[in-house]
């Protein structure tokens, strides 16, 4: 007797710990990767498992399934070895959710049938975890070593996955909290379709490792951690590859590995970690980023997110704008443009985004304004529904029809640097009337103080009273209108408060 597919899907929540958060991309990725979801009705296997995940939900059958954990027990479907785990006998274990130290843990590996194991599931309470050679079949390898407060301790568990090679079947590897030591290759693992090493400190925490073997990888999460650096080879090998998270651009990757990206056909979304650049002009970074990305973007490209850390990156250059951003016909498909931060934006800059017609999510940084104006047309970018847009201080206009769905708009003007234009008498942001569709808005302006007579007061009214002349202004959602005036060096000066 087998579980119906869909209550596989519901019994599978049960590796988890009852009552955390389980992130669904977690999930979903698991379910793929035991062989749970098939591709069908033109569906790739990640749609098919989010069409799983809608259904169960809306079946309700999630929360009567955490009342069946006996029924899934009985099934020999997980073994769950907690507070309450008492051995029975010998044990056939097909998935271990291993959620709690157990006194008797050495006795309890020993009589299971280790080799049978399919999946197994690490949570940091359990404390102790047995020898990973003994689990021969593998398939799903998910070991947390985090605290409740999801915090990564400098002293975690030393974590050497250079022998993993043996582990010819697995085909999901997270690593959550751990010191880690990668292996120089990942050989044998070629059926490997989920690697996330997200949330690691690398020991050392500059490593080499050849990625070449790994034809079948979907999904990639390198560390996010400052100075945590995988030097890739290889990448132009993983065809299948959807999701690369976290690839640093800058201090790390060769730039043939930069120019590789390009060959990532399959591949829908893309996080950089952008730091400077010591290169010279020939092998200048943005040239090259944005020819590879030009490449992406003939093929399934929806997410693109450049993070920056505060102190290590820079803006994009200009440079990047004209190779890659001013040629939009080739970005058809991109949903999500996170993060764009460049160095210089014209007055009718934001006009070439609007030749993206699927683009919902925009979030541009401009470090200058030479014309001191940005001018928004009609139906420019004609699906956008969030803008999150930040510049130095400078006139920005809304004409009539402008971006005709938009729902949430963010705007943040800094007028503090050198060279940047005196605070107005009025609103820089006008036209906000025009947004037909707007629900939130939320406003931050930062200027110099003039000869110290502030006028926050002043814009902030007008602000508010640009806000007003929206049609649905009495129901939209403002998070807040505020600005800050400051003096020569730095220090806010405080004007007198509104009631």
């Amino acid at each position: 007797m087998t579980c119906p597919m869909s209550s596989r899907h519901a019994c599978y929540i049960l590796v988890h710990i009852l009552k955390t958060v389980i992130w669904t991309n977690v999930l979903v990725r698991k379910w793929i990767d035991e062989g749970f979801v098939r591709e069908r009705h033109g569906l790739d296997l990640e749609e098919a498992a989010e069409n799983c995940l809608n259904e169960l939900i809306n079946r309700s059958m999630i929360e009567p399934c955490f009342n069946a954990h006996g029924e899934c027990k009985k099934e020999n479907f997980i073994t769950i070895i907690d507070r309450n785990f008492t051995m029975i006998g010998a044990l056939e274990v097909r998935r271990i959710s291993h959620q709690f130290h157990n006194r008797d843990i050495a006795l309890v590996f020993e009589r299971m049938s280790q080799s049978q194991v399919r999946s197994y599931n690490f949570f940091p309470a359990a404390d102790c975890m047995p020898p990973l050679s003994k689990f021969e079949l593998l398939r799903v390898l998910d070991m947390d070593q985090l605290d409740s407060y999801r915090y990564m301790r400098p002293e975690s568990t030393c974590l050497d996955l250079s022998s993993i090679n043996h582990l010819f079947l697995l085909r999901y590897l997270r690593v959550t909290g751990f010191r880690l030591v990668l292996p120089k290759k990942f050989g044998k693992l070629k059926h490997l379709m989920t690697l996330d090493i997200e949330s690691t400190i690398l020991c050392p925490m500059d490593q080499f490792s050849d990625f070449t073997s790994l034809s079948s990888l979907r999904h990639l999460t390198l560390p996010k951690r400052v100075g945590n650096v995988v030097r890739i080879n290889g990448i132009s090998k993983l065809c299948n590859l959807r999701t690369l998270i976290y690839f640093c651009i800058g201090t790390s990757n060769s730039v043939e590995c930069i120019r590789d990206l390009g060959d990532l056909t399959s591949l829908r979304e893309l996080i950089m970690i952008y730091y400077s650049w010591p290169g010279d002009v020939e092998d200048d970074p943005d040239t090259i980023l944005a020819a590879s990305l030009d490449k992406l973007g003939n093929s399934n490209l929806r997410l693109l997110y450049f993070h920056k850390y505060q102190f290590y990156g820079r803006p994009l250059s200009t440079q990047f704008w004209s190779n890659f951003i001013t040629r939009p016909k080739h970005l058809q498909r991109l949903a999500y443009l996170e993060e764009l931060r460049v160095q210089e934006l014209g007055r009718d800059g934001i006009q070439v985004l609007g030749q993206l017609p699927c683009l919902m999510y925009l979030e541009l940084r401009a470090k200058t304004i030479p014309e001191k104006n940005i001018i928004i047309h009609p139906n420019t970018v004609p699906s956008l529904k969030h803008f999150d847009f930040s510049c130095e201080l400078s006139f920005l206009t809304f004409e009539p029809s402008a971006m005709p769905w938009l729902q949430i708009l963010n705007i943040d003007l800094d007028g503090r640097e050198e060279g940047t234009m005196q605070l107005p008498e009025g609103s820089p942001v006008g036209g906000i009337e025009n947004l037909a569709s707007l629900e939130k808005i939320y406003l931050l302006i930062r200027a110099k103080c003039v000869r110290r007579q502030p006028r926050r007061l002043k814009v902030e009214s007008a602000c508010r009273e640009a806000i007003r002349r929206h049609p649905k202004s009495q129901s939209m959602l403002i998070y807040s209108v505020y600005c800050n005036e400051f003096d020569e060096i730095g220090h806010e000066v405080q004007g007198s408060q509104e009631d």
